[in-house]
């Protein structure tokens, strides 16, 4: 199971990348709509192995896997965006991406506290501003 917000993070930086790519060469039309219709699946797919590798290596639960893989799919595309901007080819973004993604998922996920089932909640604080009765409340029904 994924997550929605990981989905939605996941179709956003396909999305974000394929425009990228279509705003710098509008010739290259057919490279974004190949990013766009492939990109979505092959991210959630990897997504979903990224997050049962945290699961199994670290004994995480599925959804502390899931916050890992998602942070670290975001970590690695600023990694990665810096990298294009530093001139590198895009084969070696995606070898990159390929190591980076795992690997900062693993450290967001060895690095997150977690919380057992033995550790109680923290009490809720209500607030209450209703004011104290003064004298004890009665009964609705009335002996006979």
């Amino acid at each position: 199971m994924i997550t929605t917000a990981a989905l939605m993070t996941l179709l956003l930086l396909t999305g974000g990348a394929a425009l990228a790519v279509l705003v710098t060469d509008l010739s290259l039309w057919a490279t974004a709509l190949a990013i766009s219709v492939l990109g979505g699946p092959a991210m959630v797919t990897c997504a979903s192995g990224v997050r049962r590798l945290v699961e199994h290596t670290l004994h995480r639960t599925a959804w502390h896997g899931d916050l890992a893989s998602t942070a670290g799919a975001l970590q690695t595309a600023t990694l990665l965006l810096a990298a294009h901007h530093a001139g590198l080819p895009p084969l070696t973004l995606i070898a990159a991406g390929a190591l980076l993604w795992p690997a900062t998922a693993l450290l967001t996920a060895a690095l997150t506290p977690r919380r057992t089932r033995h550790e109680p909640l923290a009490p809720a604080r209500t607030g209450n501003t209703e004011p104290r009765r003064a004298t004890r409340p009665r009964s609705a029904v009335t002996p006979t």
